[in-house]
């Protein structure tokens, strides 16, 4: 790759769209010593502080402003998005400027989960027996050859993220009472259900650099709340015989070159079943849900850096081999119902754990936190590290639960 800013200058990184809890990459990019361009109209957390230009432009996919991005793009060196609903925007301007990213092949397979499946059905990659919705009359098909008339599945929206309105159903009746929400949450008002999938849930973050493909790191992911999808969990181990597997490579490989994805930071979601790594979808950004935190802490690789060093035509740096780092890095969040009545500072949770470091409210005084259709719409998180994977586990349980009934006192 050939860099596309100019030698001993430190470059210009627009970014298309940001979403929750990405701070940590305007952090990384700052000491990089980039300039940052941000444009951003929708995401609730744009971040305006943290960028040297701040932009209230709309980057959706299905509205951007183009003519406006284009001027913004036309003085920078690489172009980004940490958004899903900018992928298709982010890819096609960095086209027309002729600056690495996805492509726009890839973007569009990658804001369409139809789109996805079919792309891997018909190149031999696993994935669950799956329909298109797009009216009632698609629900009775897929339910109709069902022996009992139950068939375990999982109902979404095909074009949104977030783990948003995704439900599991088992029969016809169940899908129809989802279908107003799930077309509600869909940009272009569309569905897609499919079998459910027994076994582990894991994402793999990889980078494409012209094509070829390399298996960062692999998250162990734990999901629930009240559609029993909401990410509730997410855990990067230093040691990762997932990450090393021919088969998890593999399907890594597979999914990049189903997409068409030219350069850029993939994430792909995967169920470990018994016919292998399953696809459940992937995306042209960093994995969301401070994925890229822990996998800095435990692995020394940082997920941000990679995506604005690919975007700037350079190659990422390798991975450093200390051992000294953690064993296992873990965030687990807040899922409930109720009040919030008082911010907790972050002292109150923290001086009761050893291997907890970060703790953050994400809900306010006075805000009720109720039954939430998404990620987003979790009370808060903490995240912590250590060389004991079970003692992690008991401590992060402990300071969710402390931050709820301190928060809610």
């Amino acid at each position: 790759m050939t860099p596309r800013h100019r030698p001993g200058r430190a470059g210009t990184l627009l970014v298309l769209g940001a979403d929750m809890l990405r701070a940590s990459a305007f952090a990384c990019w700052a000491r990089m010593g980039l300039r940052i361009v941000l444009a951003d109209g929708y995401s609730p957390g744009r971040y305006e502080d943290l960028a040297d230009e701040f932009w209230p432009v709309d980057v959706r996919d299905e509205t951007a402003r183009l003519d406006e991005i284009r001027a913004l793009a036309a003085r920078c060196d690489g172009i980004v998005t940490l958004s899903d609903r900018s992928q298709r925007t982010a890819a096609l301007v960095a086209d027309e400027r002729g600056l690495p990213g996805s492509g726009v092949a890839a973007a569009e397979a990658s804001r369409c989960k139809t789109r996805q499946r079919a792309l891997a059905q018909g190149q031999g990659l696993p994935v669950p027996r799956w329909s298109a919705v797009r009216s009632a009359d698609d629900l009775h098909a897929y339910f109709a050859d069902s022996a009992d008339g139950h068939r375990p599945s999982v109902f979404k929206p095909a074009d949104s993220g977030g783990s948003t309105a995704v439900h599991q159903v088992s029969t016809l009746a169940d899908a129809a009472a989802k279908w107003p929400e799930i077309r509600r949450f869909s940009p272009s008002g569309a569905g897609i259900v499919e079998e459910m999938i027994d076994g582990p849930e894991v994402s793999a973050e990889a980078s494409v650099a012209d094509g070829a493909v390399s298996v960062l790191s692999v998250t162990r992911k734990e999901t629930g709340g009240p559609t029993g999808f909401i990410e509730i969990s997410h855990e990067v181990a230093r040691d990762q015989p997932d990450a090393r597997d021919s088969g998890a490579a593999a399907a890594v490989q597979h999914v990049a070159r189903l997409l068409q994805v030219r350069t850029g930071i993939m994430h792909a979601e995967f169920k470990l079943s018994d016919g292998g790594w399953v696809l459940i979808e992937a995306a042209i950004r960093p994995a969301g849900g401070l994925i890229a935190d822990i996998t800095d802490r435990a692995r020394g690789i940082n997920l941000y850096e990679c995506l604005a060093r690919l975007a700037l035509g350079e190659k990422p740096r390798q991975a450093p081999t200390d051992r000294g780092a953690p064993r296992y890095a873990r965030v687990r969040f807040l899922v409930g119902e109720g009040p919030v009545r008082r911010l907790v500072a972050p002292a109150e949770v923290l001086r009761h754990f050893h291997d907890i470091k970060v703790v953050h409210q994400l809900a306010r005084p006075g805000q009720r936190l109720r039954a939430s259709a998404g990620n987003w719409g979790r009370g808060g998180y903490a995240l912590g590290w250590g060389d004991g994977r079970e003692r992690l586990d008991t401590e992060l349980r402990g300071a969710v639960g402390l931050l709820a009934r301190q928060g809610s006192a």
